[in-house]
């Protein structure tokens, strides 16, 4: 009896160094500010997530201070220099601000992001998450030379919003990332359905109308001046010698 439950113990301990990101899934931050405490749950959720469909979980921290934390995903735990994916997180001493999430991968971006933005938005139905990201991986793997950038309005509101880039042969050593920049919601709307719509798709829709409006915004200028801007007008200047000018002139 003993030796059966044994060598049942050995099988499951083999079966789980063999499940997908079963090494290393846990990610201990060093800090304990409230920030950092709600980015520890959150990148756990991201790692369930990833686990759950199969894909390499979040096992390395590069840097982890009260206002900047870098963790990504390599072949070795707690590896010290990023690989192919790197997720860059700012604190602000109360929540998680943002997060910039860089691949080089389509395929593994697409989970990556899915998750983050679900994890963001628990609400969220994961079909409808993998559907905000499937068009830039597709997009990416049609035609991988062409680059996109979406304008980042940083400014955080009541619900996630994400916005996509993708820069081939970035450093020029062959290499192209995705990336994707997560603008958090504001502390006590974390469990809202995702509703804020990701700007233009490459290829798809307009732009303007796709791009969520943002309290304080406008003609894509973020205002916290109640609106009230230096606004100036051409003056035509006087000919020097006509009477305006040679007055100007002191003549």
């Amino acid at each position: 009896m003993l030796l059966r439950r044994l060598v049942c113990l050995a099988a499951c301990l083999v079966l789980c160094l063999l499940l997908p990101g079963a090494a290393g899934a846990e990610l201990a931050l060093s800090g304990t500010s409230p920030a950092q405490a709600a980015l520890s749950a959150y990148l756990a959720e991201v790692n369930a997530l990833l686990q759950a469909q199969g894909q390499p979980v979040l096992n390395s921290v590069f840097m982890d201070t009260p206002s900047m934390v870098v963790v990504g995903a390599t072949a070795e735990a707690g590896a010290e220099v990023p690989e192919e994916v790197e997720l860059t997180f700012t604190l602000d001493g109360a929540s998680v601000s943002t997060l910039q999430l860089r691949c080089t991968t389509p395929g593994q971006f697409l989970y990556l992001a899915a998750a983050c933005i679900q994890a963001a938005s628990p609400a969220s139905p994961w079909e409808e998450v993998l559907k905000r990201v499937q068009p830039y991986t597709d997009a990416v793997r049609s035609d991988p030379t062409s680059s996109f950038e979406e304008t980042i309005i940083l400014q955080q509101g009541t619900a996630p919003r994400m916005y996509f880039a993708y820069y081939p042969n970035q450093f020029q050593d062959d290499v192209s990332w995705l990336q994707m920049t997560l603008i958090f919601p504001l502390p006590g709307y974390a469990d809202d359905a995702l509703t804020a719509v990701s700007p233009a798709v490459p290829g798809g829709q307009d732009e303007a109308a796709a791009t969520p409006e943002v309290e304080g915004a406008y003609s894509g200028y973020m205002s916290d001046d109640s609106y009230i801007h230096l606004e100036t007008s051409p003056v035509v200047t006087p000919e020097p010698d006509s009477p305006a000018g040679e007055q100007l002139n002191w003549r």
